[in-house]
């Protein structure tokens, strides 16, 4: 499976946070923004081309310093987190 952001959120930086906003008929369900820390910003910013977990771990892994199993199950709990709020988007190919 690959995954690929939602376009119907943005993403902005207010007062030094990094933050996704819900934009057009997303607004209606979805009440508030999600708080990105640098390596969420970081896959969201990946997520911009369809991708699977593994190619963003290994990104991850190399980018910040971390092994590949760490940053694949970190990965993989927080786009099942990103699927639920439906800030990423799962496609089968």
């Amino acid at each position: 499976m690959k995954y690929i952001r939602n376009n119907n959120f943005v993403h902005r930086n207010l007062m030094g946070k990094d933050m996704l906003f819900p934009i057009g008929k997303v607004q209606n369900n979805f009440q508030g923004a999600v708080l990105l820390d640098e390596v969420s910003l970081f896959i969201w910013n990946s997520l911009s081309e369809k991708k699977e977990l593994s190619i963003i771990a290994i990104e991850v892994s190399r980018d910040f310093d971390v092994d590949y199993n760490t940053a694949l199950n970190d990965i993989t709990e927080l786009i099942e987190q990103y699927i639920e709020l439906d800030v990423v988007i799962g496609i089968s190919e």
